[in-house]
């Protein structure tokens, strides 16, 4: 029986002994340099947050719906993120400390706003991404735009009504570079 993504990693995160808990995707799209970057930053923040610094290796369609969703997100939640669905590094006590209900893709903004919102540091780190060598992306179907819409909708009323506002943001040295 098929839970879906976003539960299957809250579920593995709520089992993690660790310090820190990590979501990397099995298709193989990220560059390993773009690994060792990451786990370099382990520890100068609660949270890291991958984006793609070479987004032209995607269609200019992917492209473009990415930018009105990355744009959206951060115009209804306060933000300046660069990407929400990344790889991501937390603490493990913070994802612990969250309830997500999002069961597919919406889980990467649900648990991402609540946990800036509620004020933990995080720090955006480049990641250089290569073409799937087989299969498609399935976040592109109905059910999970309209769990998306859904969990804006929580969130909001989260955010807006609750008031979960804290952030805190940390940059990124200039002399940290991609070799």
């Amino acid at each position: 029986h098929n839970m879906w993504l976003g539960y299957s990693i809250s579920s593995g995160f709520q089992l993690a002994t660790k310090d820190y808990v990590m979501w990397y995707p099995g298709d193989g799209g990220m560059e390993e340099k773009s690994l060792r970057l990451l786990f370099d930053q382990v520890g100068k923040a609660d949270i890291l947050i991958s984006y793609i610094a070479n987004p032209e290796f995607r269609s200019w369609q992917r492209q473009a719906i990415s930018q009105m969703y990355v744009t959206l997100m951060n115009f209804l939640f306060g933000l300046k993120l660069k990407y929400f669905n990344g790889v991501f590094i937390y603490k493990s006590e913070i994802v612990k400390s969250i309830t997500i209900h999002a069961r597919r893709f919406a889980f990467f903004v649900e648990l991402l706003v609540q946990v800036l919102k509620a004020g933990y540091t995080y720090l955006e780190v480049p990641t250089y991404n290569t073409r799937r060598v087989h299969g498609n992306s399935k976040v592109f179907n109905l059910k999970n735009a309209v769990e998306i819409m859904v969990t804006i909708m929580r969130l909001l009323w989260k955010t807006r009504v609750r008031k979960i506002q804290k952030i805190k943001v940390l940059t990124l040295p200039s002399e940290v570079k991609m070799t």
